[in-house]
């Protein structure tokens, strides 16, 4: 997969985007356009993370209402919810996942954080398929990151630029 990707430099980490799984079009900081694949619900994962974790304020509602739903109702947001590494500065890089559930209608990951002094977190991550998209399901009353003692059972993102 990785030989697919390019990574590109987004609010101090770096974004995924491949030609086969997406995204196919960013707008105004949000990135729609994936493939209905285990890859391209991947690549979905870290954009939609990382975009709502580095959006200001005025800014968050627009592209969370294209790229996101609340659960459990899995309704359009109405307000700002956190993503658990939320941050003005910049962001965690993206060190790998591990995919624990996957169909063609939701998906559940694990996605390992790294920060820039090295430190590992996780944070659990669900897709939904959509219309002809994927949304990432935020949890009602925010995300949170936990600490990644190791990479086991992870799938590291190899290469990816510092």
């Amino acid at each position: 997969m990785s030989r697919w990707i390019t990574w590109h430099p987004w609010h101090g980490t770096r974004l995924p985007t491949a030609d086969r799984w997406g995204p196919t079009r960013i707008q105004d900081d949000a990135a729609t356009g994936f493939s209905h694949t285990a890859e391209g619900v991947v690549i979905a994962m870290m954009q939609h993370q990382a975009r709502l974790a580095g959006l200001n304020d005025s800014a968050w509602l627009a592209a969370a209402r294209r790229m996101a739903v609340v659960a459990p109702a899995d309704q359009p947001p109405t307000q700002r919810i956190s993503t658990g590494f939320d941050s003005a500065a910049d962001l965690p890089y993206f060190a790998g996942f591990r995919m624990l559930s996957y169909t063609g209608d939701r998906a559940v990951a694990d996605l390992a954080l790294q920060t820039a002094a090295g430190a590992l977190s996780s944070v659990r991550v669900t897709e939904k398929w959509e219309g002809s998209d994927w949304k990432t399901e935020l949890p009602a009353n925010g995300e949170t990151i936990s600490p990644l003692p190791d990479f086991d059972n992870f799938q590291p993102w190899s290469g990816v630029p510092r």
